[in-house]
């Protein structure tokens, strides 16, 4: 995945954060990032706006990567990955950010279907594809539950013994197996990181909020509403900006400057 994200970043000139250490984590290797509820993430990829090897940005895309053998498996790994991304995207929901997920071999429908009925963009590579890929380099990986412990150390050995080279042609080989899915899951990728403002809707709010026990007591007020006292103080300002490919945001501030800051940052 990394010479696929590493293209977007450098074509939507943003960072790529990926597990290794980082000046601006103090030289960690985990990429760690914390929701509104104070629940804390560890995740494999972060796109960043503005971000640098010493500093961290704003995050446009949070991706997950898994990989299960047995269906059995998966579905409690799809509500894991559900529960790292659906938050951090509802805490970055000023930005909005592309949540996503590479999976990879067995995984049930409904393990699937958990994640995108959530908003998280699938890449799902089968089994068969992992097999195929790995094969001619002489590492088997059509493992069974009994298979012993020798046999997949002997895998793993057989991996860590090839030359970069021949890692990066396996990498190659296994994009041309599943070369469609990896394409439709950059595009998604894409169209969310180049989404351009269609209109920005400002409402500056005044006045006092008015309170009423029941429906027919509100209605009542405002058949009466005689329109809005000019010098009534502002209350709040609302915020709402669409995107060419369908998202928007909807942000809330107490005063203009704090909506001006923010309309400024996504400009």
């Amino acid at each position: 995945m990394i010479p696929l994200l590493q293209e977007v970043a450098d074509a939507h000139s943003l960072y790529l954060d990926t597990i290794r250490p980082r000046a601006a984590r103090n030289g960690k290797k985990l990429l760690t990032w914390v929701d509104d509820a104070d629940n804390k993430h560890n995740l494999d990829f972060v796109l960043e706006r503005n971000g640098a090897e010493d500093h961290q940005g704003t995050p446009v895309a949070f991706i997950e990567v898994a990989w299960r053998r047995y269906s059995k498996h998966s579905v409690n790994k799809a509500g894991e990955i559900a529960n790292a991304l659906v938050p951090l995207r509802q805490t970055y929901a000023r930005t909005r950010p592309f949540t996503g997920a590479v999976v990879a071999g067995i995984w049930t429908e409904v393990g699937l279907q958990h994640m995108l009925s959530q908003g998280i963009r699938l890449l799902y590579i089968p089994l068969d594809h992992i097999v195929q890929a790995f094969s001619p380099y002489g590492i088997d990986l059509a493992l069974e539950e009994g298979t012993s412990e020798s046999f997949l150390q002997a895998q793993v050995d057989r991996w860590d013994s090839l030359t970069d080279d021949d890692q990066e042609e396996l990498a190659i080989s296994l994009l041309k197996f599943s070369s469609s899915k990896f394409i439709a899951f950059r595009n998604e990728l894409d169209n969310h990181l180049k989404r351009q403002v269609s209109r920005v809707l400002v409402l500056p709010l005044h006045g006092e909020t008015l309170e009423f026990a029941t429906v027919s007591a509100a209605a009542a007020a405002l058949m009466s509403y005689q329109g809005l006292d000019s010098a009534a103080p502002l209350r709040r300002v609302e915020v709402q900006v669409r995107y060419s490919n369908g998202d928007k945001i909807d942000a809330e501030f107490a005063d203009t400057a704090e909506a001006i800051t923010w309309l400024e940052a996504h400009a």
